[in-house]
């Protein structure tokens, strides 16, 4: 469906299902090469938090919004543009744009003290600082918490907000915490991601889960930085059948073949002649054999064996006959 000229990509395996993924994580222009529907994650940049002292605390920044979506769209150039995260303090995050959505990034976090106390407005709010600054708007979340403003030695900042909750407000002595991480399925696990960052105080708070992943804000005193964004895509292979030792066709050009290939008793696998990619899962029953590869195509699997995923060792003679079925002799087919 894509060129897969940019990012990172693989075959995962989801609920009984097979998706083809790709991660890209920095700006350029992707190729669709075939119309169909495709599920998207869009992240965009974390914003960064203010200072760290006594007195004068700033607030976390806010994560970068979480975006996910289901669309159809027909073939053509797709260009991606990945937020980055700031390096300076008190910053809001790079805007993550694509396939005409956009995930906006965290607002930053506001000072300690001063006229920038309040959190800045983003996709999820920044923290506001101490001295009783309020939080930053989220635009597409949640807002960052306020400040607490009190004793000098007890002053401290509201954590940034994220796309699960808001920022918590700063108490006596006690930073708010960032708003926790958005738990994502979507790359064949649950992962917790794009937290908001903690608010300052006396002290530094550890960091929250998910604190190094796409997104994430950064806390005051900056810590641990603020972190881009991501735009990852996937969409569903077909399942494929053999069973009595069909064939399936040949890829004679560069093309690819993706998907479940279920092998029972002697299926052949087809051979790849001019440059093509099998990427597939392999679901192996009895004394199936493992595929040889000919040529200068390229063969990705990953095999199921008894409910849990394994990789494969294979050894031997292999070939591949006139009529491009692939055969192998003296295959272990060992699972490993």
């Amino acid at each position: 469906m894509f060129e897969e000229s940019i990012g990172v990509w693989s075959t995962i395996f989801e609920g009984g299902k097979a998706y083809r993924l790709g991660v890209i994580s920095a700006s350029g222009n992707l190729r669709k090469t075939n119309a169909g529907s495709l599920e998207l994650l869009l992240i965009g940049a974390g914003g960064t938090g203010g200072s760290m002292a006594v007195g004068q605390s700033g607030g976390g920044g806010g994560a970068g919004s979480v975006q996910i979506a289901s669309i159809d769209l027909p073939t053509g150039v797709y260009p991606l543009r990945i937020g980055a995260a700031p390096v300076a303090s008190l910053s809001t995050g790079g805007d993550t744009t694509g396939f005409g959505l956009t995930a906006l990034g965290g607002g930053g976090g506001g000072t300690g003290g001063g006229n920038n106390r309040d959190g800045k407005p983003g996709g999820n709010g920044g923290g506001a600082g101490a001295s009783g600054g309020i939080g930053g708007v989220g635009l597409q979340g949640n807002a960052g918490g306020s400040g607490f403003n009190g004793l000098v030695e007890l002053r401290a900042g509201g954590g940034g907000g994220s796309t699960s909750e808001i920022g918590r407000n700063g108490a006596r002595a006690t930073g708010g915490l960032g708003g926790r991480a958005t738990t994502v399925s979507f790359f064949g696990d649950i992962r917790a991601m794009a937290p908001g960052g903690n608010g300052g105080d006396v002290s530094v708070s550890a960091p929250p889960t998910g604190y190094d992943s796409p997104g994430a804000g950064g806390p005051a005193g900056q810590s641990y930085p603020a972190q881009s964004g991501i735009v990852a895509v996937r969409y569903e292979l077909p399942v494929l059948t053999l069973t009595g030792g069909g064939d399936l066709p040949a890829l004679t050009g560069a093309g690819t073949l993706q998907g479940i290939l279920s092998l029972t008793a002697d299926a052949a696998l087809p051979a790849l002649i001019g440059g093509g990619d099998l990427q597939s899962i392999l679901l192996l029953a009895a004394d199936a054999p493992l595929p040889a590869l000919t040529g200068s195509g390229a063969f990705e699997w990953l095999y199921r064996a008894r409910g849990r995923v394994a990789t494969a060792e294979s050894s031997g003679v292999r070939s591949a006959g006139k009529d491009g079925r692939i055969t192998s002799t003296g295959n272990s087919g060992r699972i490993i």
